[in-house]
């Protein structure tokens, strides 16, 4: 086996070994032993989409202390029922003339249009 395969697999067990830490510290008692390649996968793709922290929030809503998950692929259906993450747009450099993107009247102080730094950063 190449190291390449090796680095990828020891990366995904690390994933996979943090995600059982954190819903066993959360109170969640799912098993991770019977989980199948395909399963593994699709969980794998789950915590790269929204990590770790969010599947767990997501598990602990739906859990059942009556009859509670007993199986970690249990989770699988409900995670992929969760809306995608929102993406963020990087950090736009102002002009320092406007404020947060808008030219100010100068006798009101109310905003007056869109600053052209503004526009120019939307446009991207």
């Amino acid at each position: 086996m190449s190291e390449k395969v090796q680095e990828i697999q020891t990366a995904d067990a690390a994933k996979l070994a943090d995600l059982e830490a954190a819903t066993l510290v959360a109170g969640l008692p799912a098993s991770y032993a019977r989980t199948k390649a395909a399963q593994r996968g699709e969980i794998l793709a789950r915590i790269d989409l929204h990590e770790i922290p969010a599947l767990v929030d997501a598990a602990k809503r739906a859990h059942r202390p009556e009859n509670p998950t007993m199986h970690v692929h249990g989770w699988l259906r409900l995670w992929e029922a969760m809306p995608l993450p929102r993406t963020t747009r990087p950090a736009v450099a102002l002009c320092g003339e406007c404020v947060e993107g808008l030219i100010e009247d100068a006798e009101t102080g109310l905003p007056v249009r869109r600053c052209s730094c503004r526009a120019a950063a939307v446009a991207q």
